[in-house]
């Protein structure tokens, strides 16, 4: 039984494949994933088990993440470009409105911002706010009046008719 199990319970038990695959040592990426594609049809034919066919892509795979890490680790320490990058930004967004005013030309003359103000003898002035002509109203005196005034006999209590029937049998 030591010969088939492990004493150790960590180890898996030793599998014999009955098939053997010649792999080459992998010299770049695109034999690596030659290999993978050799394994697909080993399992696809029957020559291969499924479990080993994955367990041998697993390697693989990892090989090949390991290159591609690599050439990345690579290209961030010395990239092939070291020039200066110019960038240029072109299009972007109108011009805001107001920004490009034109003045207006009246007979071949330019018009002077003064003429095109409003006349002032035309445009009467604004009363102060805090000042009320006789006999308005102000703000107060209107909320106090009301649409309907209060009348004396809104003060007067309820005088009960003895022959109302209200509240009664």
């Amino acid at each position: 039984m030591p010969y088939k199990y492990s004493k150790r319970g960590a180890l898996p038990p030793a599998r014999y494949v009955d098939l053997l695959v010649d792999v080459n040592e992998f010299q770049h990426v695109s034999d690596a994933e030659n290999f993978l594609a050799k394994i697909a049809l080993l399992v696809a034919h029957g020559h291969l088990d499924i479990q080993s066919g994955q367990e041998l892509s697993g390697l693989v795979k990892t090989w090949i993440d390991t290159q591609y890490a690599k050439e990345e680790l690579q290209h961030k320490l010395s990239p092939p470009d070291t020039r200066p990058q110019t960038i240029r930004v072109e299009g972007g967004l109108p011009a805001l409105p107001g920004t490009n005013v034109t003045m207006p030309v009246l007979n071949g003359h330019a018009v002077k911002e003064q003429l095109l103000s409003a006349p002032t003898d035309v445009v009467p002035p604004d009363p102060p706010a805090n000042e009320f002509t006789p006999g308005e109203l102000t703000p107060g005196e209107c909320k106090a009046h009301g649409p309907h005034p209060l009348q004396p006999h809104h003060f007067t209590p309820d005088e009960t008719d003895p022959d109302s029937t209200a509240g009664g049998t």
